[in-house]
C-alpha cells in the first residue's frame, strides 16, 4: 500500500485514502537509500531503539548539561565509529572523552564543561 497523494487527484482525499496514508508510517518499514527526519513541532527526539540502520551515518541531537555524559545508541553495529560533535552554533565541540561502550552505543563525556549546551553529534561507521 502506497500512499495516496492529493495533488495527483481532482478531489479531496477520502476519509479510507487518509487512513491509510497514515497507517503507511505505522509499523516496520524498510528504505532503501537515505533516509532524512527533519524535526518539526516538539517531539524532541527519535527513538531508535529498536532501529536497525544498515547505512554507514547516524546523527542525533542532544542537549547536554554542565559536567554530564550523553549516552547515544546508533545501532551501527561498529565497536570503534568515527565520531564528530557539534553545536547547535554549528561549531564542533571536542568533548571530554569519547568511549564506546559497545558495537551500539557512544558515550560523549562533558565533564569540565560548566556550561549547557545544544548539539548534534554524526557517528560514522
Amino acid at each position: 500500500m502506497g500512499l495516496t497523494y492529493r495533488s495527483d487527484l481532482t478531489r479531496a482525499l477520502t476519509i479510507t485514502e487518509l487512513d491509510n496514508n497514515f497507517r503507511h508510517f505505522t509499523g516496520s518499514h524498510s528504505v532503501t537509500g537515505s533516509l532524512t527526519v527533519t524535526e518539526t513541532g516538539s517531539f524532541g527526539f527519535l527513538d531508535t531503539t529498536n532501529t536497525v540502520f544498515s547505512g554507514s551515518t547516524f546523527v542525533q541531537s542532544f542537549l547536554a548539561s554542565a559536567n554530564s555524559t550523553v549516552t547515544v545508541t546508533h545501532n551501527l553495529n561498529q565497536d570503534f565509529p568515527i565520531v564528530q560533535v557539534y553545536s547547535a552554533s554549528r561549531l564542533q565541540v571536542i568533548p571530554t572523552e569519547i568511549s564506546s561502550s559497545n558495537a551500539n552505543q557512544i558515550v560523549l563525556d562533558f565533564n569540565g564543561f560548566n556550561y549547557s549546551f545544544t548539539g548534534s553529534v554524526v557517528i560514522n561507521k
